[in-house]
């Protein structure tokens, strides 16, 4: 397990939505987080791209839409990113999630450590499921559940 470095917090400072007006529910399913004490349900999610080209799973508690991968900033709230290495029909291991929480101040943390399933894959949409659970640096991290996000054209 290891610390987010100011790298990857950058990237996930870039990772979140961009206004509280726009929101782009999950289509289908429950995912559930824990960051430290606060247990929360994210409601949110798309799957994009960082402005970096990676493709990445996001998923919240507030808003987002598809272009919250490549938002400079943070809306408040819970968030979960999952780095997302192949887009195929699979199931993967030691896939690096990272769980953040933003009220009032940003922090985060994560591991690669996540097992990552994508049922279904379509030009418009991903059908997944994601079980994670780590403690780094004394606090506890978890994100599991099923959900269908909407697949960003970007």
């Amino acid at each position: 397990m290891k610390t987010i470095t100011p790298l990857v917090i950058a990237l996930a400072f870039a990772a979140c939505g961009d206004s509280d007006d726009d929101n782009t529910p999950l289509i289908s399913g429950s995912v559930t987080g824990t960051y430290g004490d606060d247990t929360f349900t994210l409601r949110n999610g798309v799957l994009g791209k960082t402005s970096g080209g990676s493709d990445v799973v996001i998923l919240g508690t507030d808003a987002m839409t598809c272009a919250s991968p490549k938002a400079p900033a943070p809306p408040e709230g819970n968030f979960a990113s999952i780095a997302v290495g192949v887009l195929a029909v699979g199931t993967y291991g030691g896939v690096l999630v990272q769980v953040y929480e933003n009220h009032d101040d940003f922090s985060g943390a994560g591991s690669s450590t996540g097992t990552f399933t994508i049922d279904d894959l379509t030009d418009t949409t991903m059908s997944a499921s994601v079980s994670f659970s780590a403690t780094v640096d004394g606090k506890a991290l978890a994100l599991n559940g099923d959900f269908e996000v909407e697949r960003c054209a970007n």
